[in-house]
């Protein structure tokens, strides 16, 4: 047994962690997950039990770059907390994590609990003068290889795209030549389909009403899954999100264009950095090549039907607020889809509440729920009053002393 085993940390829990960072990760390398999973007979070599031995792999496709969404992550700091643990085992030190910040707290948490880490051939005591630097320095060095590796994989791509060698993200009607580019899908059914749509919507006033337009006539939409074979083509009815793709995607004018969306870092609400994705304006978009490949509509089309489903949006782009006079509009949400809740307007002056986005996704024939306002918005409106009289009462007070002060 290592001298630094003690026996009060072989009385609690070892625990191994096992993590992989992408789904193509999960499904090609099954060998890191042996290799992970074998901590598991190193643990009980070391002197843990059966029984003391936890293995934590809810995190198989899991990037160690933020401890956002990790919940085996967050389940084993918990237990670190509660004085459960006595070591936690990993292959590498990037396998708990790649932000620095994350591991420093988690080293400090090791501290305090008296909790040993180790990997494959050491065991390490972040008490230790000389074990808690190399753990950190090779923490600082798990956060820069990440960083590394970003750079130089974002350099290729961007030098690929300028190429125009990148087809990541076809739309339906189309397929990959090789050493060609795109050219238009053979299945004459599916192309006329496609361009039946974009017809429609040029004599529709909105994408939501040519989509119950479909609905009604029982119409099927070609869709091909991304990365699935374009010969597998499943004939589905009408989505109104997968229209909406559609009817905003430039692929459909012959055009080439890469960065219409970008990876931004931001802070949730529990402080926690995280990357999400974000549409890029049309005129940041980093790579276009007009008349590329075949067309189903001109360029100008696709303005027009762009500036169509922005006038007719009911929320302005990347705003949370809705327009309307009703209290809560904008800020309700579906409890069972999550979608907004709509706001429309009622004979009596009084406004419903309306989930349309579940209708979408569900593709049936009502919403997920509605409900009238007349209720809600005179209790919500009391009940904000209520909140803010004791301060708007106080601010009259100091008011009036501060009048009283001046004359």
């Amino acid at each position: 047994m290592n001298d630094k085993i003690k026996p009060h940390h072989i009385e609690r829990l070892a625990i191994v962690y096992v993590r992989k960072s992408s789904d193509k990760q999960v499904r090609n390398n099954q060998e890191s997950r042996r290799r992970q999973r074998a901590l598991e007979k190193r643990a009980k070599q070391i002197g843990w039990s059966d029984q003391q031995v936890l293995v934590l792999e809810e995190e198989k496709a899991r990037s160690g770059s933020s401890a956002a969404q990790r919940t085996a992550y967050r389940r084993a700091t918990e237990l670190v907390s509660q004085n459960q643990v006595g070591i936690i085992l990993a292959v590498e030190v990037s396998r708990w994590a790649r932000d620095s910040v994350a591991w420093q707290l988690l080293l400090r948490d090791c501290v305090y609990g008296d909790v040993l880490l180790g990997d494959e051939y050491t065991i390490y005591d972040p008490a230790n003068p000389h074990d808690h630097a190399s753990l950190g320095m090779q923490g600082v060095l798990a956060e820069y290889e990440l960083r590394l590796i970003r750079q130089r994989t974002l350099e290729c791509y961007w030098k690929k795209a300028e190429r125009g060698e990148i087809f990541h993200a076809v739309g339906t009607g189309y397929v990959v030549i090789p050493g060609t580019g795109l050219e238009k899908h053979p299945n004459l059914r599916l192309q006329n389909s496609v361009e039946r749509m974009f017809q429609k919507f040029n004599t529709t006033s909105s994408a939501s009403k040519l989509w119950k337009r479909y609905l009604k006539d029982k119409v099927r939409l070609p869709y091909v899954e991304h990365g699935d074979d374009p010969q597998n083509v499943q004939w589905l009815g009408a989505d109104y999100k997968r229209m909406l793709r559609m009817l905003k995607n430039p692929v459909y004018t012959g055009a080439y264009v890469i960065g219409r969306t970008e990876t931004v870092l931001e802070r949730t609400d529990e402080g926690e950095m995280v990357h999400r994705r974000r549409e890029v304006p049309p005129d940041q978009w980093k790579v276009v090549e007009k008349d590329r490949h075949p067309a189903y509509i001109s360029w100008d089309q696709y303005e027009r039907n762009v500036a169509k489903i922005e006038a007719n949006s009911t929320m302005p782009r990347n705003c949370p607020s809705r327009r309307g006079t009703s209290l809560l509009s904008g800020l309700l949400r579906c409890a069972h889809c999550t979608n907004h809740l709509h706001v429309d307007p009622q004979r009596s002056g009084w406004r419903r509440y309306v989930c349309n986005g579940g209708r979408r996704q569900r593709e049936r024939g009502k919403p997920c729920m509605t409900f009238s306002g007349r209720f809600v918005d005179p209790l919500f409106a009391e009940n904000l009053l209520e909140v803010v009289r004791p301060a708007g009462i106080e601010a009259a007070r100091r008011a009036a002393q501060l009048c009283s002060q001046v004359y």
